[in-house]
């Protein structure tokens, strides 16, 4: 039917059947409009729902949906959850979180006629065990293992594929281990550990290439922060050894970790302190002062000689060729401590130690 309203003399024409209609003189508030918009009537408040359905037993923390069939007429659902669950629903179903607390499920269907009767259930919530891992160390060095224990459960699998409640490890890298622990209830929980890998040290040892017999000489280690030496069971990264005949020394270092690593260092020896032993008379050359502060003459040189200077760790100083029967080598810019002199030539070798104060 067509039903003219305002002042524009404008026919409007409404769709469907029209039950009744309101005029006002005034202006409608937000309330009022949306309260004609969503009119909706009815007979009787909706009745009552069917009996809740979902579990009644279930673990702290665990989510679960709880539903009731459609209510004949209801408009809306609401629903009310026991103590510390989370969940929101206006329809016939809800996702429900337990938290710690059992009780009572419930929801009441309703439409702008009144509410119905509410539905519930009870839920018993049964906690989840508290999973923890100790170890015999955290932190180990590549190579070693570890045992893990892991306890507050009934049963436990590891990302492993153990089942025990304590299993042994020997990672080649820093590497997590997790564990799932189900108690007497069956609710499970995990613990996380990680397990950090160190590397080994690199041990490595100076010292001169060659030393003569029953000669002192220094040998030096790196790469650790404690060092002990065999034979002769010395401690320190600088030791001073006498060997007199070529030896080898094993050196075990260990880091700032904890970490153990060793190599073997082997030590020539020359026989070139016997005089009987050269062909070059030691008694004829000579090298002075002894000690030194800033250089050393040589006197007494056979033919062409090769001169050569070695510090205490075995490394290349100086190094020179000369046809001269005495010479000055100056050493003034060398560090101060112990020199090896070496001299080479056509009838055999010489070595003198000399020390630079």
């Amino acid at each position: 039917m067509p039903i003219r309203i305002g002042y524009d003399n404008t026919v409007r024409y409404f769709k469907g059947d029209l039950d009744d209609f309101y005029m006002y003189n005034r202006a409608l508030t937000p309330t009022e409009v949306l309260q004609l918009y969503n009119y909706s009537p009815c007979t009787a408040a909706p009745p009552d729902p069917s009996p809740v359905s979902g579990v009644n037993t279930i673990c702290q923390g665990s989510s679960t949906i709880y539903s009731v069939a459609p209510v004949s007429g209801a408009t809306s659902y609401t629903w009310t959850l026991p103590g510390g669950w989370t969940g929101v629903s206006n329809t016939n179903t809800i996702l429900a979180t337990s938290g710690p607390n059992s009780g009572s499920i419930s929801v009441v269907a309703g439409n702008p006629c009144g509410n119905s009767q509410p539905s519930s259930t009870n839920v018993v919530v049964n906690p989840v065990p508290t999973v923890s891992v100790a170890a015999d160390k955290f932190i180990i060095c590549k190579g070693n293992n570890t045992n893990l224990y892991a306890s507050g459960a009934t049963s436990y699998t590891w990302n492993t594929s153990a089942t025990n409640p304590s299993i042994s490890i020997s990672p080649t890298v820093t590497t997590s281990y997790s564990v799932i622990g189900t108690n007497s209830f069956g609710c499970q929980n995990s613990s996380v550990v990680t397990v950090t890998n160190n590397p080994l040290p690199t041990i490595s040892v100076n010292g001169p290439s060659i030393t003569c017999a029953g000669q002192s000489i220094n040998l030096a280690s790196n790469g650790a922060s404690t060092y002990t030496w065999q034979p002769g069971n010395l401690n320190g990264f600088f030791v001073s050894v006498s060997p007199t005949v070529t030896t080898n020394y094993t050196v075990t270092g260990t880091d700032g970790n904890g970490c153990v690593n060793f190599t073997v260092y082997s030590q020539s020896v020359s026989a070139c302190a016997g005089i009987n032993q050269l062909s070059i008379d030691q008694t004829e050359t000579v090298v002075y002062p002894n000690p030194f502060t800033t250089s050393i003459l040589i006197t007494n040189l056979y033919s062409r000689s090769v001169l050569e200077v070695y510090n205490a760790l075995g490394a290349l100083v100086y190094s020179g060729s000369f046809e001269k029967e005495k010479i000055q080598i100056d050493l003034s810019a060398k560090d101060k401590g112990i020199y090896f002199v070496r001299i080479k030539n056509s009838s055999g070798i010489i070595t003198r130690k000399i020390v630079k104060e």
